[in-house]
């Protein structure tokens, strides 16, 4: 059935029609563009030319509308790893008060504070983002439990639980500075894109022009540029104002907890020493390129492996194999902490007494500049959970890139030889999702 439809949203029909408008920030992006005044006034010819039901067009303008709305509540201190996971590195002071070790990474200093002091960011999400801390909310109420579950065998008799651990790291994942700062990048890129798309669509351009003006588009290319302008107003001040990040974050979380959903969950309890977090919590690993995290080119659907640390001595692995329990060696646990550390922006975290300052300073040393260790060459690790019984992450010599220098391992620190390969016989899923 041919619907008759405005040319601008016969185009934004077409975009939503891709993907069944399943991700609601897309969806948003789209509908800005032609208005939501107008989106709304045609939602019944919207339905016929995307196939998407009325009811979530209907959701589209309304979360689109609060997003925008000046009046939806904000939440200044928004923590980027959960007090509840972050309690768990604490111990009681003199005082009985629960305190931890933030490690300032550029001073090389450590702060004694409680859990709410410390990886946080002032207007993470710019706007409505009251909503986005429910969302959240939802994932760290039930984290306490998980949490406790986790320090003992007991998590995999609980599907709940190992359920809930899944989904914090799709949380933490997605709640990050590496997906704000990627984010931002992918927008702007996704803006310029649509206007070069519009810019070489002749016929809608002048179709547009005639419409605005009454008139047939002068010779030259300056009329496409108005048009794209006009087109493309709205979705550049939602981007601005970090409306489209709002929407897009929640978006990510979806998606990286349906991905979650599916893979094994392991639990790696170490024989000695501690596990730190970083405030980039969520490191995705993709072994056959030797690289790690979203600015090492490592999405989460790409990752053969997830990590998040849950405690001085409890860490999950996200893996596409089964769950499991693992203990693993003290030179396993330093790689996993130079992870952390090379990843963070600011600040690691660990527990008062842990010893591991000195560890620290071997990956990122004092007023050092932000390592670019996010392509990491050598040879492979162990795999996770083998047969064996314990962990794997077996070192197999190799070199190891930390802070621009490749080292041998008999020169490196244990904290600074960071994982450079890490192997499996799991491959990923053949749709070759990505989040």
């Amino acid at each position: 059935m041919v619907v008759a439809l405005p040319v601008p949203l016969h185009y934004t029909a077409q975009l939503l029609r891709q993907d069944g408008a399943q991700q609601i920030g897309r969806a948003v992006l789209f509908a800005s563009i032609v208005g939501f005044d107008a989106f709304e006034q045609h939602i019944s010819e919207l339905v016929v030319a995307t196939g998407v039901d009325k009811q979530r067009l209907n959701q589209i303008v309304t979360v689109g509308r609060q997003a925008v709305s000046t009046a939806s509540l904000r939440v200044r201190d928004q923590h980027l790893v959960s007090r509840a996971l972050l309690r768990e590195f604490c111990t009681p002071d003199a005082k009985g008060q629960d305190k931890l070790l933030a490690w300032a990474i550029q001073y090389g200093k450590a702060k004694s504070t409680g859990p709410g002091g410390v990886a946080k960011r002032d207007h993470f999400v710019k706007i409505d983002s009251q909503e986005t801390e429910h969302t959240w909310g939802r994932v760290e109420q039930a984290m306490p439990a998980a949490l406790a579950a986790a320090r003992t065998r007991r998590i995999f008799e609980k599907p709940k639980h190992v359920a809930v651990i899944k989904e914090a790291v799709a949380l933490h994942f997605a709640r990050s500075l590496d997906v704000l700062d990627t984010q931002e990048v992918l927008l702007r890129q996704a803006l310029a894109a649509r206007r070069a798309e519009y810019s070489r669509n002749w016929p809608l351009m002048e179709a547009l022009y005639l419409m605005k003006h009454g008139l047939y588009p002068p010779a030259g290319d300056r009329f496409r540029e108005e048009i794209a302008d006009d087109l493309l107003s709205q979705a550049t001040q939602l981007v601005d104002s970090g409306v489209l990040f709002r929407l897009r974050v929640v978006d990510l979380f979806e998606k990286a907890r349906a991905m979650a959903s599916w893979m094994g969950l392991r639990i790696l309890r170490p024989r000695r020493g501690e596990f730190l977090i970083g405030d980039v919590p969520v490191i995705p690993i993709d072994e056959t390129r030797g690289a790690f995290g979203l600015s090492g080119g490592v999405a989460f659907g790409d990752a053969t492996m997830i990590v998040l640390p849950l405690g001085p001595r409890r860490l999950a692995v996200l893996v596409r194999g089964p769950d499991g329990f693992d203990v693993i060696p003290k030179s396993r646990v330093s790689q996993l902490n130079a992870l952390q550390v090379a990843s963070a922006k600011t600040h690691v975290v660990m527990r008062p007494g842990s010893g591991l300052e000195a560890e620290i300073r071997a990956v990122r040393p004092p007023f050092a500049k932000a390592l670019e260790a996010t392509k990491l060459a050598g040879s492979p690790c162990g795999s996770v959970g083998e047969a064996s019984g314990e962990a794997g992450f077996e070192p197999a010599g190799g070199l190891v890139y930390v802070g621009g220098d490749v080292i041998p391992p008999g020169r490196a620190t244990s904290a600074a030889n960071a994982p450079t390969r890490w192997s499996s016989a799991r491959r990923p899923p053949p749709d070759g999702s990505r989040a």
